[in-house]
């Protein structure tokens, strides 16, 4: 028993090794939605949607016992892979053989290019829906190995819990198909999959309502191309071969990859390369079904995200997390098969799982915070303008303010028409205390949008610094006029009447910010002050 065991102990020792070091990194990126919603988390809120519940009930259940702790949130990405490592063992181990199975577990623990997936909390949606998705395939090939019904309905149970996680799992029935292509036989048992596709139909239609959604924050929020379609015979070649690329040599590893518009020059190579693999895939159907269902599973995989709607970033590593079982194991069982001495084959597999070991510990360490992780991006994608102004934003965030002005800066240069950077900028400038240039990029912004009334607030505080308050005045009157009511406003504009000792504008513009706010601290304080003060 402990023999059979071993193997699984040596795997959970592989993984947490690999990702101990990711429990000390903070909330990156889309995590900080964490840190913003939390505090209106509840059961309620949780179950009032039945689609897609699962993750956030698991939030839910972490921020009751252990509140906004990174770490805490971070566990059940490193646990869901640590199963998902146990799945692929058992999975390949079923349909190929035990040494093929020990290799791919190996290798697939700790590949570098899972750390998107396990270390990023936001990623962590991939690792969970792999595991209820292998755990539905494992359940069926043993139903389809043994005959034993509980096997079935298991495995048509862990489809709704994948189904339930993302509508990247739709893509299950097809997987199942494929088994049966492979190991079954397809046209005798078709009845069998019925059940797979007709579940997948209510939520397809459920996260087919997203679409919209989903293309305008990718054309508004990381300005993305606004055509809804993409060319697939450029983009498709570009995707599988940087995959491909990225699991045999993971460097660069990025939270972005680069469309193929911006590589151009490479096009015919990756188009070369798509074509071998697809060559390799039919030499493998009537050489070795086992060869052909593990090379066919990774691009299965990835339908998701390489069909020609353009609803998903062209490459993202944490995309190809499930996919890469299919290539792993096919590299494993083909260095079983190629390699027959014992002790050159096993001294590989060590070689390369202490190499791959240690890029993902040094991988998790760029994701410790903000700066080291958009650093670490900005280097791999630098023609990105998202990256530089997030960057920028993080450092302005640690004080550093000089380095925020550079990466603004070279935000402006990549996409001069995006107003946020401008006046973040000025911002940075006014932090720093260089107060005329401020003002230079202060007024750049209103120029790009005239009607933003942040400037004007901005503007009128370096008045007020430098005590120019008839300045002062009328740059928050422009405010004003851009943001009638906003009550903070008239407050600041009585604090700059009280230093001009306009005692009676001061209580006007007071009362005028308790009209709009009667709950207003900041007003009721400083009326209280000037009242005492005039008595």
């Amino acid at each position: 028993m402990l023999r059979r065991l071993l193997p699984y102990l040596f795997l959970a020792i592989l993984v947490l090794v690999a990702y101990a070091n990711s429990l000390s990194n903070g909330f990156i990126s889309d995590d900080q939605g964490i840190t913003i919603n939390a505090t209106s988390w509840n059961l309620q809120t949780v179950l009032a949607q039945p689609y897609a519940f699962l993750r956030p009930l698991m939030y839910l259940g972490i921020y009751k016992l252990a509140g906004l702790t990174p770490w805490a949130f971070r566990i059940p990405n490193i646990v869901f892979h640590l199963f998902n490592t146990w799945l692929v063992f058992a999975l390949v181990g079923l349909l190929i053989n035990k040494k093929a199975a020990f290799i791919s577990a190996v290798l697939f623990a700790v590949h570098p290019l899972a750390v998107e997936s396990v270390a990023w909390i936001s990623g962590g949606i991939y690792p969970q829906y792999t595991f209820f998705l292998l755990l539905s395939l494992l359940f069926y090939c043993l139903y389809q190995k043994n005959h034993q019904r509980a096997w079935y309905v298991a495995s048509v149970m862990a489809a709704f819990f994948a189904f339930e996680s993302t509508e990247k799992a739709l893509i299950l029935p097809l997987v199942i198909a494929l088994v049966e292509f492979c190991f079954g036989n397809i046209r005798r048992n078709r009845k069998r999959l019925v059940p797979f596709f007709v579940l997948a139909v209510p939520f397809g239609l459920v996260y087919g309502g997203f679409l919209g959604r989903r293309l305008a924050v990718l054309n508004t929020t990381f300005y993305q191309p606004t055509s809804l379609i993409r060319n697939p015979f450029t983009d498709v070649p570009f995707a599988i071969t940087t995959y491909l690329s990225l699991l045999v040599f993971p460097l660069p590893l990025s939270l972005y990859h680069l469309d193929p518009t911006a590589n151009s020059g490479l096009v015919l190579l990756r188009a070369g390369i798509f074509f071998i693999y697809i060559i390799l895939l039919v030499y493998f159907l009537f050489k070795d079904r086992r060869l052909f269902f593990f090379s066919a599973f990774f691009l299965v995989s990835l339908v998701p995200t390489l069909v020609p709607i353009r609803l998903a970033w062209t490459v993202a590593e944490r995309y190809v997390y499930l996919a890469s079982i299919g290539i792993i194991a096919t590299i494993a069982y083909l260095f079983q098969r190629l390699m027959k001495g014992q002790r050159a084959l096993w001294s590989l597999v060590a070689g390369l799982a202490l190499l791959l070991s240690v890029r993902t510990i040094v991988r998790n360490a760029d994701w410790h915070n903000e700066i080291s992780f958009w650093t670490a991006t900005a280097k791999t994608a630098p023609g990105l303008p998202t990256v530089h102004s997030n960057l920028a934003l993080a450092l302005g965030q640690k004080g550093d303010y000089e380095g925020a002005i550079k990466e603004f800066q070279t935000t402006i240069a990549l996409k001069p028409d995006w107003v946020d950077p401008y006046f973040n900028l000025a911002l940075s400038y006014q932090r720093a205390g260089k107060f005329p240039e401020a003002i230079k990029w202060y007024q750049k912004t209103l120029q790009l949008s005239p009607n933003l009334w942040q400037p004007y607030r901005n503007l009128a505080e370096i008045a007020f610094t430098e005590k120019r308050y008839d300045e002062a005045v009328r740059y928050l009157n422009q405010a004003i006029e851009k943001n009638p009511t906003n009550a903070n406003l008239f407050v600041n504009l009585a604090l700059i009447y009280q230093a001009k000792k306009d005692i009676a504008a001061a209580k006007t513009a007071l009362e005028h910010a308790l009209t709009l706010d009667s709950a207003n601290q900041a007003a009721k304080i400083l009326f209280s002050t000037i009242e005492r003060l005039t008595n």
